[in-house]
């Protein structure tokens, strides 16, 4: 990963970025965080807590289109969240952010002391893991604090790729057809739910998952859902898996 900030030509929540990933309980969620939706991308405005479902909802990251005052209408994209599962959000690390293991090491390259004053020409960025930047000196303080915070994220988001099963498969997978979904983990099953994108908008997804995860798409229910699971391939955890469900709606006689 690329240690240095930069300026995306497209959305991009990388670590370079400066956006760690983790992967979180609902009442974890902050507003300002960024999550997968059908429809793309999404910055969370709103956390609504019910007693078994949370619903975060927002706006597209580049949609800046807000409502007038007074109208209290909600944001266009919401995720119905079970309260016992977990999401994938993309998190702005702050400049002052502590993260364990990584105690941020900011010093002065060659201070001129005239008086109670020093004239700075430039200062040192390093990290206790041992990391330090490549960019050293730079010019100011400021500056050598904000080459950290991409350094920190990649930290994090290594510890998110570690902790939680199948994020690293999925994500390879994602790489490959170019999309993201809304996924959601239970224990060690991460499964999306394709039904808010209608039936005519996802089974051309459902069939590419289907194919890149190389498992059928299989009728549950009496034929009113569609599922596609893949097994870990950890044999030492069985529990493990990917699935991603399409709900049809009552009659719909399409072929799958």
């Amino acid at each position: 990963m690329d240690a240095t900030l930069t300026k995306p030509a497209q959305a991009s929540y990388r670590p370079a970025d400066g956006y760690a990933t983790f992967v979180l309980l609902p009442s974890q969620l902050e507003l300002g965080d960024i999550t997968d939706h059908v429809h793309g991308p999404m910055r969370i405005e709103e956390i609504t807590q019910r007693i078994q479902t949370w619903t975060a909802a927002g706006y597209a990251p580049n949609d800046w289109k807000r409502p007038p005052p007074g109208d209290y209408a909600p944001p266009p994209l919401a995720r119905h969240i079970p309260g016992w599962a977990r999401i994938r959000v993309y998190r702005r690390m702050k400049d002052s952010q502590k993260v364990p293991g990584h105690t941020k090491k900011v010093t002065s390259h060659n201070p001129v002391r005239r008086g109670c004053y020093t004239h700075v020409d430039g200062w040192n960025a390093a990290c206790s893991c041992g990391w330090a930047s490549p960019e050293n000196p730079h010019h100011g303080k400021p500056r050598a604090q904000r080459t950290l915070v991409p350094h920190h994220a990649e930290a994090l988001t290594a510890q998110t790729f570690t902790t939680v099963r199948n994020l690293t498969r999925i994500s390879h997978l994602e790489d490959t057809l170019g999309e993201r979904l809304p996924w959601h983990w239970h224990n060690s099953i991460a499964t999306a739910d394709l039904t808010p994108m209608g039936v005519d908008d996802a089974m051309p997804r459902l069939n590419r998952w289907a194919e890149a995860l190389n498992a059928p798409i299989r009728p549950q229910y009496q034929g009113t859902l569609l599922n596609v699971f893949s097994p870990g391939t950890d044999p030492h955890a069985a529990t493990d898996g990917v699935g991603i469900e399409l709900r049809l709606p009552e009659g719909y006689g399409g072929n799958t």
